[in-house]
């Protein structure tokens, strides 16, 4: 399910938020957030490091 939810937030664009009245291009939610500035690939979902709890 993490898998899922991540590739759905960053990887694949939504039709409703690449139209004009959000920023009038191909858009994830975590663009629309501000959290990310392009789209992910899968790849580069998996390969992403995660800094361990202290």
């Amino acid at each position: 399910m993490y898998l899922i939810g991540t590739t759905y937030n960053f990887c694949w664009a939504h039709q409703e938020l690449s139209k004009s009245t959000h920023m009038d291009r191909a858009c994830t939610p975590t663009m629309a957030a501000g959290l990310t500035d392009h789209i992910w690939s899968v790849s580069e979902v998996l390969q992403y490091k995660v800094a361990p709890l202290p």
